[in-house]
Formats: C-alpha cells, structure tokens, sequence
C-alpha cells in the first residue's frame, strides 16, 4: 500500500458528503469482487440506479494516479463507490484477490491456444467481434518494422469502426434524460478510444487508416449530436478536438485529386448541417492544391505538419463544434508558427 495513502487523502479528494456516504458503504459491506493486480484495483459496489457498479482504481507512490467508476457521478472529487473501495482496501486489504498481469497470464500460450481462448471468448460475447474488426488492423499498423511502414498499409474497415462509434453512441439510451446527462463522460471517453486508434495510425505512418477512423468519427458523431443533453459541452469539446489529427491526416495521406474531391463531398453535408465555418472543407479545398505531405520535426515528433505557410490559413478561422459551440484554435496558432 503506498505510504501515502490516507483517510486524510482521501477526505482532501472527495466532497464531505461523498466521503460519509462512501464511509457508509464500507462498514455495509457493499463492496464485493474485489482484486488487485499490481498497481491495480478493481471491484464492484452496490448500486442505486444499477444492481452494481464496477470501480477501478491505479496507485501510486503518491497515493491514487487515477480513479474510475461506472456510476453516473459528475459533481467534483472521488464519488462514494471510490471511496468505498479505497477505505475496503486501507483497512481490509486481504479481501482483494492477487492477481496475475495479463502478459504473465497469458505467456504460457502458444499462437493456437491464443487464437483457441479469443474465439471461445467471442462466442461466448458475440460484441468482441466488432472490437476485434477495429483492434487487429491497429495493433498490425503499431507492430511493423518502420522500414515496412511506406510500402504497406493496413485495411481499415469503415463499417467495422462505424458500428463500433454506433454502438458506443446508442449505449445511454433507455436511461432516463437525467441520467443519461450524468453519463455523458463515460460515453465520451469510449469515443476518445477510437480516436486514440487514430492516434496509433498516424504514429505508424498510417494516415490513410487514421483518416478513415476520424472522418467516421466524425460524421457519426455530428449526425448524432442533437439526440443528446451536451450542456456541459463534452461531445462538443471531442468534437473540437479531432481537429488536429483529422487535419493531419488529411495532409499526410497523400491523396489524390479525385480522392480529395470524395472526401470534400463526404465531409461537406456534416458542416452545412452544423451551420458553422466549414474548417475541413477548407482543409479539403485549399490545402489539395497547395500544401505537400508532412514531414515530423525531430525524434520526439512534436512537428505534426510541415508544409508551405499558405495552407495554414485555415487555421484563423473558427472550428465548428457543433450548435453554436465554437473555440477558437489559438494554440494551431502558435503551432503553426513553430512549424513553419
């Protein structure tokens, strides 16, 4: 257990209320299936508006790196399924189940057994499927030598990753609207697991499949914007922030004339149904004539895209969120310039 962890921490990293209510929980004894792996825990709390939510929590020398917790909680600090957890394992610690790392679980595992264990797990949960279709063709990208990188690129399946972005978009519905306001977060962090996958392309000097991922993301999300409660402006803020890796994509996929015209085409009706400065169709239209792949700046790969000053004009205007959501982009601004 770290040194650091203490009630005191805890009370500092909750609201008094979530800590008395937390407090309760664990001399009631609702925490159960309970395990630690590593740095890890995991468990399961009784739940109000749920039979059970699932808590998962990384320690470190410091105390807690980071908690998470299935429950719709959103008002600041620790909720009390967390602190249920944490004061479990401060003061029970032996009720929490060691276990194996993955990797030395699964080390003793041949290829056949490998492949044997995945597909009885997807029979078992059909849904791992539509996962797989997405994590395979990123995981391919992410392994292959780099001398490889430039004379093969990975198959990116758009249904694949559109049902995903689906599934992910339909998971609040038959929660009441109050309830689903409060899981708005949850949901947008799935949402940021794909775009981490697009991350992974663009790293493997895939743009190609990260452009698919992204302009999926894209017109899923947007054409599903208006059937949710973004007050506090968390869909919106994800959609601000595939600005950057989309734009990257787009300048480094080196597309062609015609291809650059379908992805124009394709992205044109989701900025004309926000009503908002169409900043793609413009990466689209201004930078297809202008603009050269780009080239990363220095081992840390800070220098996303390099090219001629002209195309980045673009970067001036307003990004569309959507409904009136807007952000300037005042860091491309001082992005660009350290590029050019």
């Amino acid at each position: 257990m770290p040194k650091k962890l203490t009630v005191n921490i805890l009370k500092s990293c909750s609201s008094p209320e979530s800590f008395t209510r937390g407090h309760e929980l664990y001399q009631s004894d609702t925490v159960f299936d309970s395990f630690r792996q590593g740095d890890i825990l995991t468990g399961k709390c009784e739940g109000n508006s749920a039979p059970f939510y699932q808590m998962r929590v990384q320690l470190d020398e410091g105390g807690i790196q980071e908690a998470s917790c299935t429950c719709p909680y959103d008002w600041g600090g620790y909720c009390k399924h967390i602190i249920a957890l944490m004061l479990t394992y401060m003061h029970n610690p032996e009720v929490f189940i060691e276990q194996k790392n993955i990797n030395e679980l699964l080390e003793q595992l041949d290829k056949d057994d490998l492949v044997h264990l995945i597909t009885k797990m997807v029979d078992k949960n059909p849904d791992l499927y539509s996962w797989l279709q997405t994590a395979i063709p990123a995981v391919s990208a992410k392994s292959r030598p780099s001398q490889q990188r430039n004379t093969r690129k990975t198959e990116v399946s758009k249904t694949a990753y559109k049902r995903q972005i689906q599934s992910i978009l339909h998971s609040l519905q038959g929660y009441r609207m109050s309830e689903a306001y409060w899981m708005m977060g949850g949901m947008v962090d799935h949402l940021d697991h794909v775009r981490d996958t697009a991350y992974d392309f663009l790293e493997a000097d895939d743009a190609q499949g990260a452009l698919v991922i992204l302009t999926t993301l894209l017109t899923e999300v947007s054409g599903s914007f208006e059937q949710f409660d973004d007050s506090d402006g968390e869909l919106g803020g994800f959609l601000s922030e595939l600005a950057l890796p989309l734009v990257e994509a787009i300048l480094s996929a080196e597309l062609s004339k015609t291809e650059r015209r379908s992805l124009f085409n394709e992205l044109e009706p989701v900025w004309e149904q926000t009503e908002n400065t169409p900043l793609v169709v413009n990466v689209c239209g201004n930078v297809s004539v202008t603009s050269t792949p780009r080239q990363r700046q220095g081992p840390d790969k800070t220098g996303m895209i390099s090219a001629a000053r002209e195309p980045y004009a673009f970067f001036t205007d307003y990004y569309p969120t959507i409904s009136g959501k807007f952000n300037k982009v005042k860091s491309c601004r001082c992005f660009v310039s350290s590029v050019s």
